[in-house]
């Protein structure tokens, strides 16, 4: 894991980022590269977040590997970059990846996705052919919309590579010749039978194919192990800071599943701009950005004010009803019951603390838009800081911690890596 803020106004970027990585669930190490400056002429950086790896190719290579072939000059926008890496990841892991490996990667993922949706079913009860046939009916609605002519094209690749008889299905002609056992795990339709053909009838298996190639056309079944990357900083048609955040979620059959979370530019705030994004863990800095200031009995004052008003509506009710008039008939109790429902009530207290938060955060966003670039940048090391703080209080893996590395990006002086420390004070 990792914590990362991105924060953007009028005088230009400040980046900040741990160098922790994170080992399975026992252990971290410290030195990871999390920030990527690009050189003059471009005023870009590319901040990681997610998994190191893609397909056993460290997102940390393909970076600078990237960055090494790009031209001597600005590209138009962020997305622009985000696009051309993209495409160069493409490129890269189709020159070095065996296509056989990446089909055993593939199905294998593809069966965890499916053992975990049956889990998650005998969770909530018997596992029966009518629950798997609604439970299915209903994944395959999920996805159930046209595909666009390149989703089509990409899930007709993923089956003429993965799908059962297709001669350009290596797995599966190495499985026929050298191991019949394993021809129901070198397929896709043969790892559904697998999984679902001694629980459910055939009609659900058939909608469990049709769900597996709509799915597969618009999302990767590798999503547990994607990388979260944002180019961040000034295309040449960007006049204020912007940024391009993508999910990466593998690469089969000669595509990159990635999806595009986020495209924007620093918003006006006050008499400047503003730009704010937080990746990775991030729980204590919003905690901090929404309740900075509050009483830390906060919430509990806001309850207390509605169990008080619940009550006065009580003491209306009662009052009505020892009065002559009848009192379901009464447009104040038809009120007053509306009002001082359970679920009516919660929905009250969530919306205004919602709402207090929300002016909070505006608050710091109206501050943050007028620092100075160096006050900026110290601003957002400190962000990093509390989450590694918090890792330290409770005691638990410190996936968030280790040194923090500050940088800076300009539109007229590039990308810089910070002059100033985290202690230096607002």
């Amino acid at each position: 894991m990792t914590a990362e803020v991105i924060i953007g106004n009028g005088f230009g970027i400040a980046l900040a980022a741990d160098e922790v990585t994170t080992a399975g669930h026992e252990r971290t190490y410290d030195g990871a590269s999390k920030i990527f400056g690009l050189p003059a002429p471009h005023a870009l950086a590319v901040v990681h977040a997610g998994s190191v790896f893609m397909h056993g190719l460290p997102h940390d290579s393909m970076i600078w590997d990237w960055i090494s072939s790009l031209p001597a000059q600005r590209l138009s926008t962020t997305q622009a970059y985000a696009d051309s890496y993209v495409e160069y990841v493409r490129t890269r892991l189709g020159e070095v990846t065996e296509e056989t490996e990446l089909t055993r990667t593939y199905l294998h993922h593809l069966d965890r996705m499916l053992r975990n949706e049956l889990k998650d079913l005998k969770a909530k009860g018997e596992v029966t052919p009518k629950v798997l046939r609604k439970h299915f009916t209903m994944l395959r609605d999920r996805w159930k919309r046209p595909l666009t002519p390149s989703q089509q094209r990409r899930s007709d690749d993923v089956f003429r590579h993965a799908g059962r008889g297709s001669v350009d299905n290596l797995l599966e002609r190495m499985a026929i010749e050298d191991g019949p056992d394993l021809i129901g795990r070198s397929s896709i339709e043969g790892v559904i039978d697998e999984r679902l053909k001694p629980l459910a009838t055939e009609k659900t298996v058939q909608l469990a194919y049709e769900w597996a190639r709509l799915k597969f056309g618009q999302a990767h079944p590798r999503m547990d192990s994607s990388g979260t990357l944002s180019f961040v900083g000034y295309g040449e048609k960007d006049a204020v800071p912007a940024v391009t955040i993508y999910e990466i979620e593998g690469f089969f059959a000669g595509h990159v599943y990635h999806r595009e979370l986020k495209v924007h530019s620093a918003e006006r705030c006050g008499p400047s701009f503003i730009l704010f994004e937080s990746l990775g863990q991030s729980r204590e800095i919003h905690r901090l950005l929404e309740q900075a200031g509050t009483s830390p009995r906060h919430s509990e004052h806001i309850v207390s004010e509605h169990v008080a008003d619940l009550q006065d509506k009580r003491n209306l009710m009662d009052g009505i009803a020892n009065s002559t008039v009848t009192p379901l008939s009464t447009p104040a109790v038809a009120h007053a019951l509306a009002e001082i429902t359970p679920e009516r009530i919660r929905d009250q207290i969530i919306a205004r603390m919602e709402k207090e938060h929300q002016r909070n955060f505006d608050k710091f966003r109206l501050i943050a838009a007028s620092l100075s670039l160096s006050h900026l940048t110290s601003l957002a090391g400190r962000l990093v800081l509390l989450e590694n703080l918090a890792h330290e209080i409770r005691g638990s893996l410190p996936t968030v911690g280790a040194k923090v590395m500050m940088a800076t990006i300009t539109r007229s002086e590039g990308f810089q890596w910070a002059k100033v420390s985290v202690g230096d004070v607002v």
